[in-house]
């Protein structure tokens, strides 16, 4: 999905803020199912729940990844693409 183009450039912060959006929807229910399936693991339970919470931030942090890359695109793509030490108009 990630090297996935974009349909059409005016899109990139509705897309951008999509991303952002399942980023922290993957993070709240991986988070909750296991938090929920620490409750049946008793005392090893809190293991159990920091183990399943940095998976969570792991597939959500790609998704949020995924959503900065797209607006560095969209930026880059609306400012001609400038490279550092390229001559400037001015």
């Amino acid at each position: 999905m990630s090297s996935a183009t974009l349909p059409s450039t005016a899109q990139a912060h509705r897309d951008a803020a999509y991303r952002f959006a399942v980023g922290a929807f993957y993070f709240a229910v991986v988070s909750g199912l296991g938090s929920l399936v620490a409750l049946l693991f008793g005392p090893y339970g809190v293991v159990v729940s920091v183990l399943v919470s940095l998976v969570g931030v792991y597939y959500g942090g790609i998704e949020v990844a995924r959503g900065i890359d797209l607006l560095v695109r969209h930026a880059l793509s609306e400012t001609g693409e400038r490279r550092p030490g390229a001559a400037s108009d001015s």
